[in-house]
């Protein structure tokens, strides 16, 4: 339909600052909560909110000038209009303002970060990686790339985990959730249970289960699955090569093992982030070598680490 931004209403004026405050820098989850709270309390103030969003994807300057200040009854008109030169008309479809209001969440190189994910669950979103909430659902998330492992008890309604091709229902589990580089999906419930569906297949995987891109469940080592959440990588008779490339997700130093190598056998734990460690340890657990360069780390047949 087409829409445009009243101004003079209050619900508009609302609408406007709601969309700067939940995009400063600074917004908690008790502001998150509260235009929750207030998109819940009058269709007017959703439809409004909507054809704000819509107007920001026209015209971004409409919001960087608001005040980002937290909203409160009775907000001047003035924090609004100091970025409108004039009305705004749009086209505004009714699903997209909840698109438009979904956060992104990301990590960079070696690090780890605890999210709030709505209804009171916690997530702990791994190294380089990546999830998008939404906020206005209250119960969902997309992972974009990398790891997440998320903590989901009694939830309200189900949340909904989407990840490449697969949907993910969970309502009480524990579970991690992973997305490889080509897009390949492995999904491990530490407790509870969860409903998958892939391609139009449901199937529900219960504690302890592991489903692999390409379609097994299988029953690994909890401790093994879980140890990264505690800064540690476990390898159980990995290649050297799978141990590098998961070892390179944590470090800028990068590993990388020979041909004539990269197929021995690795067993032991090792610290995330810690590659000239972890090359130390190889030399003296494997007849290799490890020749440190810059960033790079060449492991190959020999001796001692040369740096």
């Amino acid at each position: 339909m087409v829409g445009v931004l009243d101004l003079s209403d209050q619900a508009g004026i609302e609408a406007a600052v709601w969309l700067a405050r939940l995009r400063a820098d600074d917004c908690t989850e008790d502001d998150h909560k509260a235009f929750r709270a207030w998109v819940a309390a009058s269709d007017a103030h959703a439809r409004a909110f909507e054809t704000a969003t819509m107007l920001f994807e026209y015209s971004p300057q409409l919001v960087e000038h608001y005040d980002p200040s937290p909203v409160k009854t009775g907000l001047s008109r003035r924090a609004v209009l100091a970025g409108v030169a004039g009305g705004g008309v749009i086209i505004a479809g009714t699903a997209t303002w909840q698109q438009a209001y979904a956060s992104i969440r990301t990590t960079e190189i070696g690090e780890r970060r605890q999210i709030d994910i709505g209804q009171g669950a916690k997530a702990l979103l791994d190294t380089d990686s990546s999830l998008r909430l939404n906020w206005l659902l209250g119960a969902g998330f997309t992972l974009q790339r990398g790891r997440v492992f998320c903590e989901i008890s009694d939830a309200a309604k189900p949340f909904k985990i989407k990840a490449a091709a697969s949907d993910i229902l969970v309502s009480n589990a524990a579970l991690e959730v992973r997305l490889d580089d080509h897009n390949g999906v492995t999904i491990f419930i530490a407790s509870g249970e969860a409903q998958v569906i892939h391609d139009g297949v449901s199937r529900t995987l219960v504690a302890n289960d592991r489903l692999t891109p390409d379609g097994r469940v299988d029953r690994p080592n909890l401790a093994a699955m879980l140890a990264w959440r505690d800064g540690l990588l476990l390898f159980d008779g990995e290649t050297l090569e799978t141990a590098c490339r998961e070892m390179n997700r944590y470090s800028r130093i990068r590993l990388v093992p020979a041909k004539d190598v990269k197929n021995s056998v690795l067993s032991g734990s090792f610290a995330a982030g810690e590659n000239v460690a972890f090359a130390n340890t190889v030399t003296r657990l494997l007849p290799i070598t490890a020749t440190q360069q810059g960033d790079i780390i060449l492991l190959k047949a020999g001796g001692q680490i040369q740096e």
